[in-house]
C-alpha cells in the first residue's frame, strides 16, 4: 500500500479497526502505528486466532430489539442510579473537538479508569420516543441514536439503559448488573449450581465485564444522522488487569487450548463464553484454573457412556456451541421457532477472567466464531443417517460404506471429516459385531453393526485403507455440507405484500390482514416490518393471534417465531394439502349458502337459515376430543374437526371446527361474524360466534344450538348466556383495544 493510513491518538487501545484507508476491511493498531495486514471484513471460519476479535467486521446498521428507552415527559425527573454523569454535546464529544477518523468513524480520545457506575449525558433538542418512529425503529430500539460496543470491531453490543428527560438523554449500563450469569458446569455445559457464578456476578456492577467500551454516537444535537459515527472509548476502574489471551487447536481432536499471560495477583484464572439476547449480555463459565495460565476444552467433554469400549465422546468443545439448533436438525425437522431462534445466543465472545479470590478482572473479547466456529461439537445424527442408513440393523462388509463422517460444528454448520474404524472399538454379540467408526480430527464417534461370519480386524484394516485413499488432499481433510445456521435462514425469502386471494378476510386492522393473506397463502416467511411497532398497529402477537383465530381460511399453523422483523411461520402439511382443505371449504360454503339463502333474505332470516344447516348437517366430534385430551394436544389425524372443514365437508367436528364452519358461512352470505374464544363457567374451553345482524352484534352458539333444546343460543345478547352456559370472554381472539366493539347487548 502506497500510502500509509493516518493513526489514532495514541492512547487508542491496540485492536481491530475499521482499514482507516477504506474499503471493507480491518487493520491492526498496536498501540503506536498501524500493521500492514488487512483483514478481509468477512472472513472464513478459522481454527485460530490471536488477536482480539480477528476478523470481526463492523456489522451493517440494524434494528434491533430489547434496549430501554424511558422517555420522561412533563418535566418529571429520571430516577439516575448513583454515579458521575459526564456531560457530552456534539460539537465536541466527550468535550473538545478533537476527533481522528478511522475509516468510517471518527474516534476521540478515550476516557481511562472511570467508575463503574458511570452515566453519560447528551443534549438532545428532540423527542427520542418520536425519533425511534420517525426512522422505523422497533419498540425499545435506541441502536439509532446511541450504541455501547465491548470490542473495537464494533460488533458485541453491551446492555445500556438510554433514558430521556426534556433536551437531555442520558446513557448507563443495565440496571443491576451488565450481564446475566448463566449456571454452567465445566465438563457437560448443562445446568448446574455453580458459586463461582455468583462470585463474578456479585464482583461486577453497571460497567465492568469488559475490558474495553465502545460509545458509538450516530445522530447530532439536532436528530440529524451525523456525517460518520463517533466512537468514543472508556475503561472503568479494576483491581486486576484483563489477561490477553491466544487460542489454538488440536489437530487431532478438534479441541480449543486458550492460553494468556500471567496477571500480578491473580490466583486463578475463569475461561468465560458470552453472549447477548437483545436484553441482556449473558456469560458462562466454560472452564477454571489455579494459577496455570493455559487451559484446554480436552476436559469439556460430555460422555453418556454410548456403550461398551466406546472410545468416544458424545459432545466435546461443550459450553462454546454458539447455536442451539443445528443446519443438521433443521434440514431433517425444522419448526419456526428453530427458525427464528438460531441462534442460542447472538454476538458470541471469549475471553478469560482473572480473579484473586475476591476481585475480578475484566476480560477481553475475542470474537467466538472466529477463535472457534468450524470446531467439532456432535455427530450431526441426520447427515450420520443418510451416510450410515443401515449403521443399526448391520451391514455386510466395511468396504461397502462411505469413509466420511458428519459432525456438527460449533457454529451450527454440518462438516464432514474422514472416518476411521478403531481397532480399540470392537464388541462381539452373538448375532453382530459393532464397530467404532472414528471421525479424524475429532473426538467423535458412533457404533456401526456388521452382520455374523466377518473377519472384522481384516475389514477394519481394508475400510482404513480406503478411508486413507479417499481423503480429501486439501483442508486438512474436512469439508463443508451444510452453511452455518445463520446462513440457512436466507432460504427463506420473506414476503413483502398481501398475496392476493380470493378467499373473504376477517382483520380489524392493516396488519391483521396482511397477516391473514400471508397464511392463507401459506408463506414461510414473512416481513412484518412495516407494521411492527407501526402508529395503530397492534403487537405482533396480537395481530398473529387475530389472524389465526378469525380466518377459517387459515389451516394448518403448527408455530411461529420471529427474528430481525421476520416472521417464520411452519405448518401442519404440505402446500397443496393446505390448498385442497381450503378450497374443499370454499366450496362447501359457496354451495350451502347458494341452497338455503335467498334474495331478500333479512340478515336474521341469514344467520337462522346458516345456524339450522350446521346443527342438521354436523355431529359433534366427542372422539377427536378424547383423543386431543389423551395426547395434550390436538392429534394430526383429527385436525379437520378444529376446522371449518370439520363441520363443513366432514360433517364431524369440535366446537371450534362449528364456530369457524359458521363464520365462513356467514362471510360467504355477506354477513360480519367473528369467532369468539373463552371459557364456560360450567365446562372449560369453548369456541363460539359473534354476527352483526341490522346493525347490532349478537351472539350466536351452533355447537350449543345442536341439541333437543335447539337454537337456545341463536341471535342473543352477552348477558343471556346463563346458569350452565355462563362464560367469560378471553382476549386471544381479537385485538385487545377493539373487543369492546363487539359486545353483544
Amino acid at each position: 500500500m502506497d500510502e500509509q493510513p493516518t493513526p489514532p491518538t495514541p492512547e487508542i487501545p491496540a485492536a481491530w479497526y475499521p482499514d482507516p484507508s477504506g474499503g471493507d476491511g480491518q487493520r491492526w493498531w498496536d498501540g503506536t502505528a498501524w500493521t500492514e495486514h488487512v483483514h478481509p471484513a468477512a472472513p472464513a471460519v478459522a481454527a485460530t486466532a490471536g488477536q482480539p476479535d480477528e476478523g470481526a467486521a463492523p456489522p451493517a446498521k440494524r434494528s434491533r430489539r430489547g434496549l430501554v428507552i424511558g422517555l420522561i415527559a412533563g418535566g418529571t425527573a429520571v430516577v439516575l442510579v448513583a454515579g458521575t454523569v459526564i456531560g457530552l454535546n456534539v460539537a465536541g464529544v466527550f468535550g473538545g473537538d478533537d476527533l481522528t477518523t478511522v475509516g468510517g468513524y471518527d474516534y476521540a480520545a478515550p476516557m481511562l479508569d472511570l467508575e463503574r457506575d458511570h452515566e453519560f449525558e447528551f443534549r438532545a433538542a428532540y423527542d427520542l420516543e418520536a425519533k425511534a418512529s420517525e426512522v422505523g425503529a422497533e419498540e425499545f430500539d435506541t441502536d439509532f441514536a446511541f450504541e455501547v460496543f465491548t470490542d473495537a470491531a464494533l460488533s458485541k453490543h453491551a446492555p445500556t439503559m438510554v433514558n430521556q428527560w426534556n433536551d437531555t438523554v442520558t446513557i448507563s449500563a443495565q440496571e443491576d448488573s451488565e450481564a446475566r450469569y448463566a449456571d454452567s458446569d465445566a465438563f457437560d455445559g448443562r445446568e448446574a449450581e455453580s458459586p463461582r457464578i455468583r462470585d463474578v456476578g456479585e464482583a461486577y456492577g453497571a460497567w465492568g465485564l469488559n475490558a474495553t467500551y465502545y460509545l458509538v454516537q450516530h445522530l447530532d444535537e439536532q436528530g440529524a444522522e451525523l456525517e460518520r459515527p463517533r466512537v468514543t472509548p472508556f475503561t472503568v476502574q479494576h483491581e486486576l488487569e484483563a489477561p490477553t489471551v491466544t487460542f489454538a487447536t488440536d489437530g487431532g481432536t478438534g479441541n480449543l487450548s486458550v492460553a494468556w499471560q500471567a496477571v500480578e495477583g491473580a490466583s486463578s484464572y475463569l475461561v468465560v463464553a458470552s453472549s447477548t439476547n437483545g436484553n441482556t449480555r449473558e456469560i458462562s463459565v466454560v472452564g477454571e484454573t489455579d494459577g496455570e495460565t493455559t487451559w484446554s476444552t480436552t476436559d469439556a467433554v460430555f460422555d453418556m457412556n454410548e456403550g461398551s469400549k466406546a472410545t468416544w465422546a458424545i459432545e466435546q468443545n461443550v459450553g462454546l456451541q454458539l447455536f442451539d439448533r443445528s443446519a443438521d436438525e433443521l434440514e431433517n425437522d425444522a419448526t419456526a421457532y428453530q427458525m427464528a431462534e438460531l441462534l442460542r445466543s447472538a454476538e458470541f465472545d471469549l475471553g478469560v477472567i482473572a480473579t484473586d479470590g475476591t476481585s475480578y478482572s475484566p476480560y477481553i473479547s475475542y470474537d467466538g466464531l472466529s477463535v472457534a466456529g468450524d470446531l467439532p461439537f456432535t455427530r450431526a445424527e441426520g447427515a450420520t443417517d443418510e451416510l450410515y442408513p443401515d449403521r443399526i440393523v448391520g451391514v455386510a462388509n466395511l468396504q461397502s460404506v462411505p469413509t466420511k463422517f458428519a459432525f456438527t460444528s460449533l457454529d451450527g454448520a454440518t462438516r464432514q471429516s474422514v472416518a476411521y474404524a478403531d481397532p480399540a472399538a470392537v464388541v462381539e454379540y452373538p448375532d453382530y459385531s459393532a464397530v467404532g467408526i472414528r471421525g479424524k480430527g475429532t473426538d467423535l464417534g458412533m457404533w456401526l453393526n456388521l452382520e455374523p461370519g466377518v473377519d472384522v480386524a481384516a475389514e477394519i484394516a481394508a475400510f482404513n485403507a480406503r478411508a486413507e485413499a479417499e481423503a480429501p488432499t486439501t483442508g486438512g481433510g474436512v469439508e463443508l455440507v451444510s452453511a452455518p445456521v445463520d446462513e440457512m435462514i436466507d432460504q427463506f425469502e420473506p414476503s413483502t405484500t398481501a398475496p392476493a386471494t380470493d378467499l373473504p378476510i376477517v382483520a380489524s386492522n392493516d396488519f391483521t390482514r396482511y397477516l391473514a393473506a400471508n397464511l392463507i397463502d401459506r408463506q414461510q416467511a414473512i416481513d412484518v416490518s412495516a407494521y411492527v411497532g407501526a402508529p395503530g398497529m397492534p403487537s405482533l402477537d396480537d395481530a398473529l393471534q387475530e389472524a389465526t383465530g378469525q380466518n377459517p381460511y387459515v389451516v394448518g399453523v403448527d408455530g411461529y417465531g420471529a427474528s430481525e422483523d421476520i416472521l417464520y411461520v411452519t405448518y401442519t402439511a404440505a402446500a397443496d394439502d393446505l390448498a385442497a382443505n381450503r378450497d374443499a371449504t370454499h366450496a362447501k360454503a359457496q354451495e350451502v349458502v347458494a341452497e338455503v339463502i335467498t334474495d331478500g333474505m333479512g340478515d336474521a332470516e341469514k344467520v337462522t337459515a346458516l345456524n339450522d344447516w350446521i346443527t342438521a348437517n354436523a355431529e359433534y366430534d366427542y372422539e377427536a376430543l378424547a383423543a386431543k385430551e389423551a395426547l395434550g394436544s390436538v392429534p394430526g389425524a383429527e385436525a379437520a374437526a378444529w376446522q371449518a372443514s370439520g363441520a363443513l365437508v366432514d360433517g364431524s367436528a369440535v366446537c371450534a371446527g362449528y364456530a369457524y364452519a359458521f363464520e365462513a358461512l356467514a362471510l360467504e352470505a355477506g354477513l360480519d361474524a367473528v369467532v369468539v374464544s373463552g371459557d364456560v363457567t360450567a365446562g372449560g374451553r369453548h369456541a363460539w360466534n359473534k354476527v352483526k345482524v341490522d346493525g347490532r352484534w349478537l351472539a350466536v352458539d351452533t355447537t350449543w344450538n345442536d341439541d333437543a333444546m335447539a337454537n337456545q343460543f341463536l341471535m342473543i345478547t352477552d348477558a343471556e348466556f346463563t346458569g350452565p352456559a355462563e362464560r367469560t370472554e378471553d382476549i386471544f381472539w381479537m385485538q385487545d383495544s377493539r373487543i369492546g366493539d363487539y359486545a353483544a347487548k
